[in-house]
């Protein structure tokens, strides 16, 4: 028997959204806790069933090791350790999805006829299958999957009222709490069609948030450094509480300034209240907005499309509320921006309206991205010259920074290591590969081509014409690398009187490598096909070329003697303080062979615990467990290492 409710979900990575269409048409959201968004988070306190939502955050600050904030992130994964066990990811977005499924049932009064679940455009069939089989385990059937963007132009057309006439297209910018993704969505006869995405995993409202926290801190920790190092640091549960209550104040009052000149935050333990105005909010917020415009800006170039054929510009994800976003967007890329109300029910509301078009989840395959060329195939025509960040290697050292931004807020409960480190720097090159798609930066004999020539008269505002240049590094120089290619924008060089848009995207140095030595069509979750790559080590280059040297006359690379490497990182050796002198520090410097000799040696750190304090031990060092929600500690994933850090 039908009852004629449909259910549209969007699990999203640090919240889920959904609403409920009743029989006569009428779209209404659910309410989580009186919210209209259920935290993803989920908790496992030892015992049966896994807590969800606001229940899972609150369970976290009494066990945080069974704390797991992101369960989307994980979905590649497989399995994920929580309170020491190992638990399916299926099993974790099930609880949340559960969540939904009870609350579906309690205002229909039965379950619903049918659910539409969102995910991102670029998901495979694998990872499509782990969400509907979550789905149904959650009481909600075999839902129809529909890709996010496209739900956010079904949404553009059927309820904002945008014209979009087919083969115009739109471009959704979606910016949450935990991460970004930019879209360009063509209109079609049959539907709609997503012609280019760019994502960004580690760019959310949660680093504007961050941003705040930071800004605060360079006034409270001055005054306070132990009473600011518990909020930052917490160990007790009290501690907990209060930082909790910190970024949750932070977390309001940004929202407040969408609406009003100034907000006061209460600062916990220090029990005070500090002013925090708009201008010092876009001040704070510009460097991480400023990183979802060029991600934008970016989609809109791989999308190939004409401005003249763009029918709007859609916001939508909580954190675009933000009015700064609407202005750089604006202001960047020449288009009025669309603006609602409430931007977070957007894609949730959307999928209800493309249901009748989504092919049932195991089926339904990813919708169609724009790749760049090929190694062995070049884009017709290649961007010219495409060697501007040869101009900027001689930068490449760490800009200073003021304060320490805190990456997210604290996990409940997860410590860090106070105790003082030491850094003992080992000088390791780190070679930045030129990869020989482009065809004229090397000539046919892997000669280096022409450099850089010419000057812009001064910063570029407006990118969207420029030389496009995606570089692939390893996550660790990643935001040095960002910070390098913003001073690049901005110092008025340039090929041939157009200025060089740097796009600095984080790949994993195995998996890029593989990819690359594969050759043919570029296949890389989430990552573009690399102009300049930066991997982690320059054992990842030899690597390389020994496994291209199995594929003669597939995929050329620069001759090494001849192009040298354009960037030197020095990767840093971190220890307590206590060990370091153990190993004769200050006297003497620490090498790697040092560490190597330490490894091998069967007494371990007996014969070297009588310096300065450091305990005698026969016993060799063992490895340290996996913090708590990590599946890999020794070379933990993306989303692990944010839950870990």
């Amino acid at each position: 028997m039908t009852n004629g409710f449909a259910l549209g979900v969007d699990f999203g990575t640090s919240n889920t959204a959904a609403v409920l269409r009743w029989p006569d048409g009428i779209v209404k959201p659910l309410l989580f806790d009186g919210s209209e968004l259920l935290p993803s988070a989920v908790c496992f306190t030892g015992t049966p069933p896994l807590l969800a939502g606001r229940d899972a955050i609150n369970a976290a600050r009494v066990h945080p090791e069974g704390f797991e904030p992101n369960p989307k992130r994980c979905i590649g994964d497989g399995v994920v350790q929580l309170a020491g066990a190992e638990r399916p990811v299926v099993d974790l977005i099930s609880a949340v999805l559960t969540r939904v499924a009870t609350e579906a049932r309690r205002v229909a009064g039965a379950a619903p006829e049918s659910t539409t679940l969102t995910c991102p455009s670029g998901w495979g069939s694998q990872r499509r299958d782990v969400l509907a089989s979550a789905a149904s385990a959650a009481g909600l059937g075999r839902p129809s999957l529909i890709a996010e963007p496209v739900a956010a132009a079904s949404y553009f057309v059927e309820i904002a009222g945008g014209r979009m006439p087919v083969g115009s297209s739109l471009v959704v910018y979606d910016f949450g709490a935990g991460t970004f993704d930019a879209s360009v969505v063509q209109r079609t006869p049959d539907g709609f069609r997503v012609l280019a995405e760019r994502g960004l995993d580690n760019v959310g409202g949660l680093d504007v948030d961050a941003a705040i926290v930071a800004h605060l801190g360079a006034s409270y920790a001055r005054r306070n450094q132990q009473l600011w190092q518990r909020l930052t640091l917490p160990s007790t549960s009290a501690d907990r509480r209060a930082a909790r209550q910190l970024w949750d104040d932070v977390r309001a009052a940004k929202e407040q300034l969408s609406r009003t000149a100034a907000v006061t935050v209460h600062i916990p333990l220090f029990d005070e209240a500090a002013t925090l105005g708009r201008e010092q909010l876009e001040q704070l917020a510009t460097p991480v907005i400023d990183r979802t415009v060029r991600a934008t800006r970016a989609a809109i170039r791989d999308a190939g499309v004409e401005s003249a054929t763009i029918a709007g510009l859609f916001l939508v994800g909580g954190s675009s509320r933000i009015p700064l976003a609407a202005t750089l967007l604006h202001r960047t890329l020449g288009i009025a921006p669309t603006v609602i109300d409430r931007p977070e029910l957007v894609v949730a509301e959307g999928s209800l309206y493309t249901a009748l078009e989504a092919a049932p989840a195991p089926e339904a395959a990813p919708a169609p991205l724009t790749q760049p060329a090929s190694l062995t195939q070049p884009a017709s025509p290649p961007p010219p010259k495409a060697a501007a960040p040869k101009a900027a290697a001689p930068e490449a050292t760490a800009p200073a920074k003021a304060a320490k931004v805190p990456a997210r807020p604290p996990v409940p409960g997860r410590k860090r290591n106070r105790r003082r480190a030491v850094a003992v720097v080992a000088a390791v090159i780190v070679a930045v590969l030129a990869i020989s798609m482009s065809i004229n930066y090397f000539g046919p004999d892997g000669e280096p081509g022409p450099g850089p020539t010419g000057a812009l008269d001064g910063p570029v505002d407006d990118l969207v014409n420029c030389v496009p240049l995606n570089l692939v590094s390893s996550d660790e120089k990643t935001p040095t690398l960002h910070e390098l290619a913003e001073r690049y924008r901005n110092s008025g060089r340039g090929i041939d009187g157009r200025c060089v848009d740097v796009n600095v995207v984080t790949g994993h140095s195995g998996t890029v490598g593989d990819a690359l030595a594969a050759g043919g069509k570029w296949d890389v979750q989430d990552v573009p096909q690399p102009d300049v790559w930066s991997p982690s080590s320059s054992v990842w280059i030899e690597r390389l070329r020994s496994l291209i040297q199995a594929r003669p006359g597939e995929v050329r690379l620069p001759d090494s003697a001849k192009v040298p490497s354009v960037t030197r990182t020095p990767v840093v050796i971190a220890m307590p303080e206590p060990m370091a002198r153990a190993l004769g520090w200050p006297e003497a410097k620490i090498g790697w062979q040092d560490l190597v000799a330490l490894a091998k040696d069967p007494a371990g750190w007996g014969p070297r615990g009588t310096r300065s304090g450091a305990r005698s031990s026969s016993a060799r060092p063992t490895r340290t467990p996996p913090p708590p929600g990590c599946t890999r500690w020794w070379r933990p994933s993306p989303h692990c290492w944010a839950a870990c850090r």
